[in-house]
C-alpha cells in the first residue's frame, strides 16, 4: 500500500505486539524487561511510525514491563491528534488478554484512532478473529506467527461493533533495526 493510499485510510485500531524481551533469572514474567534488540526494534517502529504520520488520540499500553518499555520507544513517534485530548493508558487488564476480553475492552473505546500496546497470543487471535477484509493477504503470515514489535492497522464501522469479521486490515509491518 502506497503511503497516500494508507492516510486516505486513517485506521481505528492500531495493534502493536511488545518488542522482544529478555528472560533474566528470578524476574516475574509480567516484570521482564526488553532485551538490546527489543530496545533497537522499539526505535526502528519509531521511525516507521513517524515515517507513517498516523494521528492517533489512545494509547493503552499493559502493564506489563516490556509493553510499557516499547511504549516508551515508540511514543516519540506518535503524531498525537490536535481533534482530541492525547491520552496514554495503562491498562493491567491488557496483560495476558484473551480474545474476549480484548473485545470487551475495545467495545468500549471513544477514541477516533486507538493504539494498544499488549501481548500473543491475545493480539493475533483478536487480529484473526475481527478481520473480514484482508486485500493484501497478509492474515496467512499473522497466523503463522504475529512476532515481537508487530503492527497491524485496522479499520473498524464503530467501536461497539467490534466483533468476528468486522474489520479491514489496512497494513502489517515489522519494524526491524539493522
Amino acid at each position: 500500500m502506497s503511503m497516500a493510499e494508507f492516510t486516505h485510510k486513517v485506521p481505528d485500531l492500531l495493534v502493536m505486539r511488545h518488542s522482544k524481551s529478555a528472560y533474566p533469572l528470578g524476574v516475574e514474567d509480567h516484570d521482564r524487561p526488553l532485551n538490546d534488540r527489543g530496545r533497537r526494534d522499539a526505535l526502528a517502529a519509531r521511525q516507521w511510525f513517524a515515517q507513517q504520520a498516523l494521528v492517533i488520540d489512545q494509547a493503552w499500553v499493559s502493564s506489563a514491563a516490556r509493553a510499557q518499555s516499547t511504549w516508551s520507544g515508540v511514543e516519540p513517534g506518535i503524531m498525537p491528534s490536535a481533534r482530541a485530548h492525547f491520552a496514554v493508558r495503562t491498562v493491567p487488564e491488557l496483560y495476558e488478554a484473551s480474545v474476549g476480553r480484548l473485545l470487551s475492552l475495545l467495545s468500549q473505546s471513544t477514541a477516533s484512532t486507538l493504539m494498544v500496546v499488549a501481548h500473543n497470543p491475545g493480539l493475533e487471535q483478536l487480529i484473526d478473529h475481527i478481520t473480514a477484509r484482508d486485500p493484501h493477504d497478509w492474515l496467512p503470515q499473522i497466523r503463522e506467527k504475529y512476532p515481537t514489535g508487530a503492527i497491524c492497522a485496522l479499520r473498524l464501522p464503530q467501536w461497539s461493533a467490534i466483533g468476528e469479521a468486522t474489520a479491514e486490515l489496512l497494513t502489517y509491518a515489522v519494524p526491524r533495526a539493522s
